[in-house]
């Protein structure tokens, strides 16, 4: 009698055979299979972007902003985007402290820069373990600061002349205690040639020399190590006097003194205004003055508008006169015309050697000999 067939005799034996075991072995790897492959497209589409990240910059002592940059960055980030989904740019931070390397730092452009990099940026999102940053755009970020320093600047003393009663002047004045200030600040403020003023200091009704404190006048952005200096102050009184009737005289080189002849000059006296110190102008005399017409850049002949009047104080050693001020300023018109004839001896030593070719020297008449005559037969 031949074995009775079980009910799934149609499945092959090695199917057949411990089944479920099989069965669920299988189902097993289905699941592990599935869940890799959800994984990896996962991991394959989970590279973006994250903008508006702003850096946070502090500087180190002895350093200020020029201009503080507000320019926000850009991060390229890469994790599972499913599990990332609420990111926002405040979960980012990107600090540095910054200062003479940064401050000497120069681009291309020539501006002050520091470099930002990925692994510098601290992520505060609860799951930031499973976030990577890739890079940083722009990874140059351009700053403006300044760097603080200490410089000794000279005092200048400001005053208003006007101030004084009518008669008198500054003669001098000094700063008896210091000559310069320290000044602290950013180096872009300091200037070559810069000074510290003092505030305008106070001249009215002073006829005598005098001492008194002033304050510096600020310069915004700088501090002083003082507010105030000490100033000593010298007058003098000062003293005008006219001179009419003075002579204009002619000034002209020699070698061209003897080219040229000049008409009559036409006004020949002027009145001079001589101010100064009363006991230099009580002992100036009209003779210590020289008025003249300066024609010593003159190329040749011609007539001369306007020529400017100069003076000259002969006295040897004389000091106190503040201003002389001549009355015309200038000669309306001056004729200089060529001379004819040959120069001196004296004057033809001044003139260029080119100009002598110009001076053509009379030709000397030939005796005529004349023959004897013939005698008469």
């Amino acid at each position: 009698m031949s074995e009775k067939k079980g009910k799934f005799y149609w499945v092959p034996h090695v199917i057949r055979h411990d089944f479920w075991r099989k069965f669920f072995a299988l189902f097993f790897a289905m699941l592990v299979t599935a869940t890799v492959y959800t994984d990896k497209r996962e991991h394959e589409n989970d590279s973006f972007t994250i903008h508006n990240v702003q850096p946070t910059l502090r500087l180190e002592n002895g350093f200020v902003w020029k201009i503080q940059n507000l320019q926000q960055v850009s991060l390229s980030v890469r994790g599972p985007k499913s599990k990332l989904f609420d990111l926002k740019p405040e979960d980012f931070t990107l600090d540095y402290v910054i200062g003479e390397q940064e401050y000497r730092n120069r681009n291309k452009n020539g501006r002050q820069y520091v470099t930002l990099r990925a692994e510098d940026v601290r992520c505060r999102h609860p799951k930031s373990a499973l976030l990577q940053v890739l890079d940083i755009s722009p990874s140059e970020y351009t700053i403006a600061i300044d760097k603080i320093i200490t410089k000794e600047l000279p005092l200048k003393a400001e005053y208003a002349a006007e101030d004084l009663p009518k008669g008198y002047s500054v003669r001098s004045i000094s700063f008896p205690d210091v000559k310069k200030i320290k000044a602290v600040g950013p180096e872009h403020l300091f200037r070559k040639g810069m000074t510290i003023n003092t505030m305008p200091i106070p001249l009215k009704d002073h006829v005598s020399d005098f001492s008194t404190n002033v304050r510096l006048h600020p310069i915004e952005g700088l501090t002083f190590e003082r507010e105030q200096v000490a100033v000593s102050v010298k007058l003098k009184k000062t003293h005008r006097e006219e001179i009419g009737g003075m002579k204009v005289v002619l000034m002209l080189p020699p070698e061209k003194a003897g080219r040229f002849s000049v008409e009559p000059l036409n006004p020949s006296t002027v009145k001079v205004t001589v101010t100064g110190e009363k006991n230099t102008i009580d002992q100036l005399k009209p003779e210590d003055l020289l008025i003249y017409a300066d024609l010593t850049n003159i190329a040749g002949p011609g007539i001369y508008k306007d020529v400017p009047l100069r003076y000259s104080v002969l006295k040897p050693g004389i000091e106190g006169i503040s201003a002389v001020f001549i009355n015309p300023l200038a000669i309306p018109e001056i004729t200089v015309e060529e001379k004819t004839g040959p120069l001196s001896p004296a004057l033809q030593n001044l003139v260029p050697e080119e100009k002598k070719a110009e001076v053509k020297k009379p030709e000397e008449k030939k005796a005529e000999v004349k023959k004897p005559e013939e005698k008469k037969k």
